[in-house]
């Protein structure tokens, strides 16, 4: 049976780029909108002169920064998820290495309850493992950039529920206040992540680009 051949991947890795760059435009646009509710809320609890209409405004600027960011976010993760694919068919190409996790797994780890916890940092951890070169017996540590990318996704993640927990619930300004602020973190949170899932995806795509590059070894070679 013929080898599978190692498909291209850099185009992938510039989509998930671009898309993963959008959402951090976004997210920097509702990030800005929290800091400005946060301080016209705070005017507001201590009493002073706050233009009129200006926490509706606000409250319409936040709508238009939670629909962008959902968008872009839905983008980023398809094609994320496409990347995913094509990444794990090459890992499989390259190596013999057991993957844990069947394919279906690419998608459903990522919105079944509990599992989206862990699941798709092993998927990545094996992409990883298997597109690096060395002997097949060693699957080495698992890679410390990945354990960063994924904690910071979950700290996001439960941030960003949290805010909408606290915004669609809240009674009272106080309320809105403290979900604005809890926003900014969520924001913070946010981009750490979209910075360190690139430098994943850029560093397996260097991974696997090296191999599919490579001279074939030649019928003589060691």
């Amino acid at each position: 049976m013929p080898a599978r051949a190692v498909r291209p991947i850099h185009g992938l890795t510039v989509a998930v780029t671009a898309t993963l760059g959008l959402w951090c435009l976004t997210a920097l646009f509702g990030g800005v909108v929290a800091v400005s509710r946060v301080i016209v809320i705070g005017s507001v609890l201590d009493g002073e002169d706050v233009v009129l209409g200006a926490l509706d405004a606000g409250d319409d600027l936040w709508a238009l920064s939670w629909f962008a960011k959902v968008l872009t976010q839905a983008a980023a993760g398809v094609v994320f998820v496409v990347w995913l694919f094509r990444a794990r068919a090459n890992a499989e190409a390259m190596s013999p290495l057991r993957h844990r996790y069947a394919t279906l797994w690419l998608v459903f780890g990522w919105i079944l309850p509990v599992v989206s916890l862990f699941v798709p940092k092993g998927v990545v951890d094996d992409i990883w493992l298997a597109s690096q070169r060395g002997p097949v017996t060693v699957r080495g540590r698992r890679p410390g950039l990945v354990r960063l990318w994924w904690t910071s996704w979950l700290c996001s993640t439960f941030v960003a529920w949290t805010v909408q927990r606290v915004f669609f619930r809240g009674e009272d300004l106080g309320d809105l206040r403290g979900a604005a602020v809890v926003e900014v973190v969520a924001t913070a949170a946010g981009l750490t992540a979209a910075v360190l899932a690139v430098l994943v995806v850029r560093r397996i795509t260097v991974f696997q680009e090296l191999h599919r590059t490579a001279p074939a070894a030649g019928p003589g070679a060691a």
